[in-house]
């Protein structure tokens, strides 16, 4: 797994091209869906929510995937997630 951030709360790393993210709150929008999943936007690229859990005793964790070029159903909504413009810490 290369690098990890913090945006605001959460704990952000990347898996391959996957991003997982380890918040202390749940993410009331962020469900996994088969059809009209919510497109989380991401430095400049969408995701869908691909897994979810929660962490006994820990964090709510979020593995999101890219969000397929393919894909032709449109997203149920659309979150802008961080705003963050700085490197990755390695």
């Amino acid at each position: 797994m290369a690098g990890q951030r913090n945006v605001g709360s959460d704990l952000v790393s990347r898996d391959g091209e996957a991003v997982l993210v380890e918040s202390p709150s749940a993410m009331a929008d962020w469900r996994v869906t088969r059809y009209r999943r919510t497109a989380i936007l991401f430095e400049g690229r969408a995701y869908f929510v691909g897994a979810a859990g929660e962490v006994p005793q820990g964090p709510h964790v979020y593995r999101l995937e890219p969000w397929p070029d393919d894909l032709h159903d449109r997203p149920f909504e659309t979150i802008v997630y961080g705003s963050f413009k700085g490197p990755w810490n390695v």
